[in-house]
């Protein structure tokens, strides 16, 4: 014989039900919000993985500006364009002092960046 529940072990049964529900629909939002987070970082370490080889790749070129600029070299260069032997299409962005300058200072002020973030991500860890 089977005993029918009183009204308070039904509204007990019944609120397990929401409890249960509700706690599942926690964990999904929860995994969702995870994935999203995961979703978004491995997309951000790709791209920086892909810039800092661009960026490594791109090293000695910036060290090869540097030391071209204001060597006797970029003098006659500058001299030579002065004194209109160069093409006038002749791309020259090199001889401006200021286009190698503020190349070589934003690459200054991008290493310390990487090395400020590096030391604040490894304290964090």
């Amino acid at each position: 014989m089977h005993q029918k529940k009183s009204i308070f072990e039904e509204k007990e049964v019944f609120l397990q039900k929401i409890l249960t529900e509700y706690n599942t629909i926690h964990i999904m939002l929860r995994i969702r919000e995870m994935e999203q987070c995961l979703d978004q970082a491995t997309e951000a370490v790709k791209q920086l993985e892909n810039a800092l080889l661009s960026y490594q790749a791109a090293q000695p070129a910036i060290a090869m500006l540097s030391s071209y600029l204001g060597s006797d070299d970029w003098r006659k260069d500058l001299a030579d364009d002065e004194r209109g032997l160069l093409p006038p299409d002749l791309k020259r962005g090199v001889l401006s002092e200021d286009g190698i300058w503020n190349l070589l200072e934003s690459n200054r002020e991008l290493l310390e960046q990487m090395q400020t973030l590096s030391q604040q991500l490894l304290q964090n860890k």
